[in-house]
């Protein structure tokens, strides 16, 4: 009986299973059908389901670290070095990914046919075939010339991933359209794409690697298709989710078609109401920047020519209203023409190549004098042309403040004299100033010799005193006499064949630090009068293929060649590079000292007996 109600009961709640489902066209509840949405969108395995569930749910604690680091970013507009900025977030001691999740709706991608000539572009680069045998992710881009780039599918199957690296350093690439199929972008995967300016981001995107996009200086335009918060030019918004290395780069950050133009090798953006001229392609040495950009005036943006090594002259026209920061940073400039509308310029906007500047009359904000760059009241002095060959600098007495990077990189300023009515030095003025070793100051600012104040401004000084200078130029060879001892700290000539002088006012002298370490020097002939040799004097490493002695090997063997550590190598002696010897005396007397060699140079202080001996050669003229 029992047996008999059992089966009964059974019978009846099958029965009432079946009829409460429906025909197969009722709606799935929401939730269900969000799930199924997106397992069919994503196509993946059970296994690649839970591993990205976990991942997601570290997403909370990661953006907050993410957050934290962003607070501690210092402002990027201040500098910038080799085009690598110090505003970038450069933390990639350790291995990040930022995951995201959906943040409500967002303008869908649209469908994206790839052409015949993208295939075959396509076709020259590396892909893996996942796990899932159902999609690629795409490895490298093998070194093939790409101007413009879409990632979306690969032999009719999508393209989920784009590997560590995969476009890094690639410097012909302009434009980057991300399909919906991409899913995560790997680390530094197109860092250093320097003439990259227009990157749009497919809805399909969930996680980006650290670095992804750093040192992209170019990268003006994001066209966000995804529900990722990005904002352009803020290092510190939470939003910026795994995008800090590239956002703060973009003027503008949307989600319609890309607005950059391109006319003559000048390529041009407009947002927010102004004109952007952001890169150039054009071969030119001496150019002229367009008269205008549609009849309207416009900005060069910052870092427009940076790294443009080709440019030797700019004429900037009176349409210009700013120059922006690093905008010709690491250009080859000899001059540069400003016109009278310019009201701004930014932070090493213009290199330490330059010798001269000059400035529309009319210009209302600024002026030159003696091919400097002064505010039009003369009392800040903004930029100094520091590829002038003057070993000395008066400022003018009208002068109050120092702007930054003012002398950067002052290759041949030796002594500099301040003014009585200077009030105000700023920090980076004379970065790089590594042989300047005179300071003449008449006015009330405590400086000090050796002092790393005003980014190390008297830290080579010899003297910092308010009397005249003390700098003695004899044919391009500039020396100074401190403390009964003559150095020659600079030379300002050309001369690839070089030959030091016998003496200085009938005395040895010291051939200092630094003095010829920027020179392109192919052979030199070293008097008997020098007796000691600064450390990186002459760039050994380099171009030296010849030194000629005027001594004896034992004079030689005296000399003192100097080393920054106990234990490093001297860069000061210029046979490390492997140049030939040459003695200037009868050869057979510098035989007579062969066996001695080794001693004498295994009594050189701080230097590594093996990297000079194999240079060590001897021939007669």
């Amino acid at each position: 009986m029992k047996k008999l109600l059992s089966l009964t009961l059974a019978i009846f709640m099958t029965a009432a299973a079946f009829f409460s489902c429906g025909d197969g066209n009722d709606e799935l509840p929401k939730e269900t059908e969000k799930q199924t949405q997106a397992t069919d969108t994503e196509t993946v395995t059970d296994t690649d389901t839970e591993t990205e569930t976990e991942t997601e749910t570290e997403t909370e604690s990661d953006t907050e670290s993410e957050s934290k680091d962003n607070s501690q970013t210092e402002s990027g507009t201040q500098t910038d070095e080799k085009v690598t900025d110090a505003t970038e977030s450069t933390d990639s001691t350790e291995s990040s990914v930022v995951e995201t999740e959906n943040k409500g709706e967002t303008d869908e991608d649209e469908e994206i046919i790839l052409t015949d000539e993208m295939k075959t572009l396509l076709d020259s680069f590396k892909f893996e075939l996942n796990s899932d045998k159902k999609s690629y992710t795409l490895l490298s881009f093998n070194g093939a010339k790409v101007s413009e780039v879409v990632i979306d599918t690969y032999k009719d199957l999508p393209i989920t991933e784009i590997g560590s690296e995969a476009f890094a350093y690639c410097k012909t690439l302009k434009s980057v359209i991300l399909g919906k199929n991409v899913k995560r972008i790997g680390e530094s995967a197109f860092a250093t794409c320097q003439n990259l300016m227009s990157l749009q981001i497919g809805s399909g995107v969930k996680s980006v690697g650290k670095n992804a996009f750093s040192n992209c200086i170019r990268l003006v335009e994001i066209i966000n298709k995804s529900s990722i918060d990005i904002k352009n030019g803020d290092l510190d918004a939470d939003g910026s989710q795994g995008f800090k290395e590239h956002a703060f780069y973009a003027i503008e950050v949307h989600n319609k078609n890309s607005k950059l133009t391109e006319k003559n090798g000048y390529v041009f953006y407009e947002a927010n109401g102004k004109n952007y001229l952001v890169n150039y392609f054009g071969e030119d040495k001496a150019i002229s920047l367009p008269e205008n950009y549609n009849g309207e005036d416009y900005v060069i943006n910052a870092r427009a020519f940076a790294d443009k090594e080709n440019i030797t002259d700019v004429t900037v026209p009176d349409s210009v209203t700013e120059i922006g920061v690093l905008a010709f940073y690491a250009c080859d400039l000899n001059s540069v023409n400003i016109g009278a509308k310019v009201e701004k310029i930014g932070i090493k906007a213009l290199p330490n190549t330059l010798t001269g500047i000059t400035v529309d009359e009319s210009n209302p904000a600024y002026k030159t004098i003696d091919g400097n760059l002064y505010t039009k009241d003369e009392k800040t002095i903004v930029r100094y042309a520091s590829g002038k060959k003057k070993s000395s600098f008066v400022i003018p007495n009208t002068v109050e403040i120092i702007e930054d990077w003012c002398f950067e990189g002052g290759a041949f300023l030796s002594s500099i004299t301040f003014p009585e009515t200077l009030k105000k030095i700023n920090d980076n003025s004379f970065y790089r100033c590594e042989k300047l070793v005179e300071i003449i100051n008449r006015s009330s600012l405590n400086i000090e010799k050796g002092s790393t104040a005003y980014a190390g401004l008297a830290r080579y000084a010899f003297e910092v005193h308010g009397e005249d200078s003390k700098l003695i130029n004899k044919d391009g060879f500039v020396f100074y006499s401190y403390d009964g001892v003559n150095y020659l700290v600079n030379y300002l000539g050309e001369d690839k064949e070089l030959s030091l002088p016998k003496s200085y006012n009938g005395e040895n002298y010291v051939i200092h630090f630094n003095a010829f370490e920027d020179k392109k020097i192919e052979s030199v002939e070293i008097p008997s009068a020098v007796t000691r040799i600064g450390h990186s004097a002459f760039n050994a490493l380099g171009t030296i293929e010849r030194v000629y002695y005027g001594g004896d090997i034992a004079s030689w063997c005296n000399i003192t060649f100097d080393a920054v550590g106990k234990y490093s190598v001297s860069y000061a002696n210029p046979l490390i590079g492997g140049a030939d010897f040459y003695i200037k005396n009868d050869l057979s007397k510098a035989e007579k000292y062969y066996q001695k060699i080794l001693y004498y140079l295994s009594r050189l202080q701080h230097i590594h007996y093996h990297l000079i001996n194999r240079n060590f050669w001897y021939k007669k003229e």
